[in-house]
Formats: C-alpha cells, structure tokens, sequence
C-alpha cells in the first residue's frame, strides 16, 4: 500500500486526484481525522475542503506504476 500526506485545497485537487486514479487504474482513499472519502469521488469529498493534513492510502496498483503514481501526486504532498 502506498500512503501520502497530502494538501488537497479546491475542487480542481479532487478533480486532478480522480484522473490521477482513473489513469492508473487503482482504488485509494482520502482520510483525515474523522473523514474517510475515496480518491475518485468529487462530489462526497467537496464538504470536507479545505484537506491539509490528509493521507491518501492507494492500492492495487502494478509496482511498474510506483514511480508514475509518486511523479503525479508529487504536488499535493504536504
């Protein structure tokens, strides 16, 4: 399992987070404190903004993908 701390401040983070999940094909969620949302949906997450202390947790992801997944989050991580 991947984990990274991350800094999600606008609907566009959310929006980017879903691509980054759809074009790698992996599942992952959002969680900080008392929320846990999943890192492809908008719209259940948008009510819990600003994330500034968050972790993204990704899974079934391919170990080919590692260095991709880090290169495409590597702006969101706090």
């Amino acid at each position: 399992m991947l984990e990274y701390n991350v800094k999600l401040n606008s609907v566009k983070d959310l929006m980017d987070l879903k691509k980054i999940a759809s074009r790698y094909d992996v599942n992952g969620s959002i969680n900080q404190n008392d929320f846990h949302g999943r890192m492809d949906s908008v719209i259940s997450n948008i009510m819990y903004l600003p994330l500034e202390d968050a972790v993204i947790k990704i899974s079934d992801y391919k170990d080919t993908q590692i260095p991709y997944i880090n290169e495409a989050l590597k702006k969101y991580t706090a």
